[in-house]
């Protein structure tokens, strides 16, 4: 009898810790806390102990032996509760790993440790040590090392094919890092035929050059190319390379210019116009919101990968913003 009331009290202790870790409700015995749940992410359940574990260099960091227990209680709390969305964001990423497949094998794993030892010049046995020297164990590695391999192809699949970095965003940045204010924009980078007559001051001269300006813009209408009715027919030096002039913003175009080029749209171009030096037909090539800068090879590509890993990041937070907003989230801390 005493053995089967033994195994009465040992299941009814059971059934009350399950109802405890079920609705949260702590229970306090000889100062042992019992784990309870802290979070719900979709079927997946998030433990007070998990909380802690992934808060515990918080608190080694921001909680002293000379606070009291209020505060250190106070702070501890303060600390999960920061922590515990990341553990929840954890959660969802797993979750999409494993939905997409895309989990990181125990050879890939071992992979990524021997060439971490090879670009250090080390053989296993001394990495081992190593860690061990900074309070880490092989198998605790290897498990980060999983999540990084496994979060980076989530990323590409998710998130990388969508991030784009224009030299527009190189130049603006390049200008801001050198102390220099943002360009500001719109520039347009404009294109123009001139078609200067022999005489101005001869009635006939003017009258033959616009002659060919129509004749140039009935071509370019017709579909010609810019640059090729620009090589044949304009009198500027700029006929070699098409015509191109380069960017300008609106203030630096004369006002009566400034209206015509206003009014197209990339790619377009004005009606033949009659001004002092010529009669010219303007080309809009393209409106940007940087002018051009003269940035060294090696020091663009710097800017590109930076630039590349904060949109990277940005475009990953929007992705999780979205997933968590698809999720079924309950928060019990």
């Amino acid at each position: 009898m005493k053995t089967k009331g033994n195994t009465h009290i040992d299941l009814s202790l059971s059934l009350v810790i399950f109802i405890v870790m079920l609705f949260g409700l702590p229970i306090r015995s000889n100062a042992v806390i019992v784990d309870r749940i802290v979070a719900v992410v979709n079927d997946k359940v998030i433990t007070l102990s998990e909380l802690k574990k992934k808060a515990e260099p918080l608190f080694n960091q921001y909680i002293s032996s000379d606070m009291s227990e209020e505060e250190k209680q106070k702070r501890e709390q303060q600390i999960m509760a920061q922590v515990l969305p990341q553990l929840v964001d954890d959660v969802l990423v797993q979750e999409e790993i494993e939905k997409n497949g895309l989990t990181a094998s125990d050879q890939e794993v071992e992979q990524a440790i021997q060439s971490i030892c090879a670009q250090n010049g080390i053989t296993r046995d001394e990495f081992i040590e190593k860690l061990k020297g900074q309070g880490y164990s092989l198998e605790r590695y290897k498990k980060q090392i999983k999540r990084q391999i496994e979060r980076t192809r989530l990323i590409q699949s998710e998130v990388k094919s969508k991030i784009v970095v224009t030299d527009d965003d190189i130049t603006n940045y390049y200008v801001n890092s050198m102390g220099g204010a943002a360009y500001g924009g719109p520039y347009y980078e404009l294109s123009m035929i001139n078609i200067a007559p022999e005489d101005p001051e001869d009635p006939a001269a003017k009258a033959a050059a616009e002659k060919k300006a129509i004749e140039a813009y009935k071509k370019l209408r017709d579909g010609a190319s810019f640059a090729k009715i620009a090589a044949e027919y304009s009198s500027l030096s700029s006929a070699s390379d098409g015509g191109k002039l380069g960017k300008f913003s609106a203030d630096e175009m004369d006002p009566f210019i400034r209206k015509i080029i206003l009014k197209l749209k990339p790619g377009e171009f004005s009606k033949v116009i009659d001004m002092p030096n010529g009669y010219q037909i303007f080309k809009l090539d393209g409106i940007s919101n940087a002018q051009d800068v003269d940035i060294p090879d090696l020091e663009k590509e710097e800017i590109r990968k930076k630039l590349y890993n904060q949109k990277l990041e940005e475009r990953f937070q929007e992705w999780l913003n979205d997933l968590r907003a698809k999720s079924a989230i309950r928060i019990m801390l």
